[in-house]
């Protein structure tokens, strides 16, 4: 099924291989990506 309405989605990006894979794929559908990265004041990571 073809049609010409823009496809639209967010994607929330953990900065590990599997958001940005996923995203990738989704990408590659065709489908307008808006990535979206935050910091959480509730989790501190010890790296």
């Amino acid at each position: 099924m073809k049609t010409d309405k823009i496809i639209k989605a967010v994607v929330l990006l953990s900065g590990g291989l599997d958001s940005a894979l996923a995203a990738r794929l989704v990408l590659d559908q065709g489908i307008e990506l808006l990535g979206i990265n935050f910091t959480s004041p509730f989790y501190q990571c010890d790296r």
